[in-house]
């Protein structure tokens, strides 16, 4: 595997962590404060998952 074949997988495997994080702030939240720190890690998800598929069908 190419090195940005390695970055890729570790980039969607910090995605998948990060999701369950947003995930168990948002079904939880202590405060409004991890309601936005939520929302805004679920945002930078969709932004790397888009870069990566960008990247991927740019390399293809």
């Amino acid at each position: 595997m190419s090195a940005s074949g390695n970055l890729a997988s570790e980039l969607r495997a910090w995605c998948d962590d990060q999701e369950d994080y947003a995930d168990r702030l948002w079904e939880d939240p202590f405060n409004s404060d991890e309601l936005a720190e939520a929302d805004s890690l679920r945002k930078a998800i969709k932004d790397v998952r888009r870069i990566i598929e960008t990247h991927e069908e740019a390399n293809a």
